[in-house]
């Protein structure tokens, strides 16, 4: 089955069906929204429930990139419905990546990645971000295609501790995951394309502007 724009009234009728049941949230630097055009979202990561709250929030709702393991859940058919962008559990997978994007971003829509992959779920702290959505950039066009860093800040949260494998962890380990009572989403900027493009300053640039966007700063109105 190939991407559709068809899906974009189911994806946002199910937001839409959902919201009622959400947490609190508010949406802080709508100025820094791309009006027209595709673009890119990066955020911290602190919940399953992260994609449904940029969903409600957005203009647009964004098509998700996505661990395998979600698969362990979520039948493929639904999340193909949804737009969700599955990684392919076959090596090499990121030119698979980088072509399922482009053909989304070519219909002008957003594509969304928690740079914290699985590393994620840490509520107190940011972990590392990996290199994915920097190369993703570089091959989508950072030129003509803008990247917008993005923040989940909870502030009334319940934490809630489940067993790893439900997120794909097969160290054994147990993960903290925020339960939302109030949250705030916050918009920064665009990233500025660093010259010459370069993965790794990429990276740093965008984990900066998210711990920036943590720490109060940046987002407006």
């Amino acid at each position: 089955m190939r991407w559709s724009a068809d899906y974009a009234p189911l994806r946002e009728g199910l937001a839409r069906l959902v919201e009622p049941w959400m947490p609190r949230w508010s949406l802080e630097g709508r100025a820094h929204l791309p009006r027209r055009g595709a673009w890119l979202l990066a955020s911290n990561h602190l919940s399953p429930l992260d994609p449904v709250l940029w969903a409600c929030a957005l203009e647009r709702v964004p098509h998700f990139v996505a661990d395998p393991c979600v698969a362990r859940w979520c039948p493929g058919p639904m999340l193909e419905a949804l737009g969700v962008i599955v990684l392919s559990d076959a090596r090499p997978r990121f030119p698979s990546l980088v072509r399922r994007a482009r053909e989304v971003l070519a219909r002008g829509e957003i594509v969304a990645m928690f740079p914290e992959g699985l590393d994620a779920f840490a509520p107190t702290s940011v972990s590392h971000f990996h290199r994915g959505m920097a190369a993703l950039w570089e091959r989508v066009g950072p030129q003509d295609v803008p990247l917008v860093p993005g923040a989940i800040i909870t502030r009334q949260a319940a934490l809630v501790e489940v067993p790893g494998f439900v997120v794909g962890r097969t160290d054994g380990s147990t993960l903290v995951i925020s339960a939302y009572r109030e949250v705030t989403l916050r918009l920064g900027p665009p990233l500025q394309v660093p010259v010459p493009f370069s993965v790794e300053t990429a990276t740093v640039s965008l984990e900066g502007a998210i711990r920036g966007l943590l720490s109060g700063g940046g987002g407006g109105r």
